[in-house]
C-alpha cells in the first residue's frame, strides 16, 4: 500500500540491521504498523515516540479507515474517516522534507474505488487529472514540521491528532511543496519574458514615432 494509517508504532533501537529482524520475525505485518528507528531520530523524536506508545497505543484504539487518490506525482488526496484517537499517517515514498500534509476544510469529491486492501481499512480510488491550482499550497499553513517522521527506514509519516483537526471525518492533502517554487519560477519567467516584449515593443513604437515627424521636414 502506498498510503495507510496506524496506531501500531515500533521504535527499534539501532540500524537498519535490528529494523530487519524484527520486519522478518512472526509478529510483523506488513502495513500494519510504523517502525521507527533510533538512529533515525533525535532525541525530542525518541521520547515523541515514547511517549505516544505510553498514552495511545496501550489504549489499543484501532487507525482510521482511509480512501487515497493519486492526482499527480506530487499530490495525494486522503480521506480519514471514524479518527477518534490520535494515529500515524504512512506514505511509502522516500522521506524528504518538502512531503507536507494539509487539512482540507472541504471535502473532495474521490473518484470510484479501484482497490481495497484486504483487512487494513485503506481503499485506493482512481488517479486523477492534474490541477494547476497547486500553486495555491505554497500559501497554506501545513502540519508543524515536528510532526513529520523518517519511518520504516525510507519513508514518510506524519502524526495526525483528531483532536487537533476538531472531528472525526475529515480530508487530508500530501503535496510536494518544491512544485509549488517551480510554478512559481514559470510565473516569474513568464512575467519576465511579457516585460521584456512590451518593453522591446514600446521601443520600438517610440523610435518609430521619433523618425516620422525627421521625414516630414526633409519632404
Amino acid at each position: 500500500m502506498h498510503i495507510y494509517t496506524t496506531s501500531n508504532t515500533i521504535l527499534v533501537k539501532g540500524d537498519i540491521d535490528e529494523m530487519l529482524q524484527v520486519v522478518t520475525s512472526d509478529n510483523f505485518t506488513v502495513g500494519d504498523s510504523a517502525l521507527f528507528l533510533s538512529n533515525d531520530l533525535d532525541q525530542e523524536q525518541i521520547q515523541f515516540i515514547k511517549e505516544y506508545n505510553k498514552t495511545v497505543l496501550s489504549k489499543g484504539d484501532n487507525a482510521p479507515k482511509i480512501t487515497f487518490q493519486k492526482i499527480n506525482p506530487t499530490r495525494y488526496e486522503v480521506r480519514v474517516e471514524n479518527a477518534t484517537s490520535p494515529f500515524f499517517l504512512v506514505f511509502s515514498e522516500s522521506y524528504h522534507p518538502g512531503w507536507k500534509v494539509y487539512i482540507e476544510s472541504k471535502p473532495f469529491q474521490f473518484n470510484e474505488i479501484i482497490v481495497e486492501y484486504d483487512n487494513t481499512g485503506v481503499k485506493e480510488a482512481r488517479q486523477g487529472m492534474i490541477t494547476p491550482g497547486d500553486i495555491y499550497y505554497f500559501f497554506k499553513q501545513a502540519i508543524a514540521e515536528d510532526r513529520h517522521f523518517l519511518v520504516n527506514g525510507y519513508a514518510n509519516a506524519w502524526y495526525i491528532d483528531p483532536k487537533e483537526v476538531g472531528k472525526e471525518d475529515f480530508t487530508l492533502t500530501l503535496y510536494f511543496l518544491p512544485q509549488s517554487y517551480f510554478y512559481i519560477g514559470l510565473i516569474i519567467s513568464g512575467l519576465a519574458f511579457l516585460g521584456c516584449v512590451g518593453y522591446l515593443a514600446f521601443d520600438w513604437k517610440r523610435r518609430r514615432g521619433a523618425r516620422e515627424p525627421n521625414k516630414a521636414t526633409e519632404s
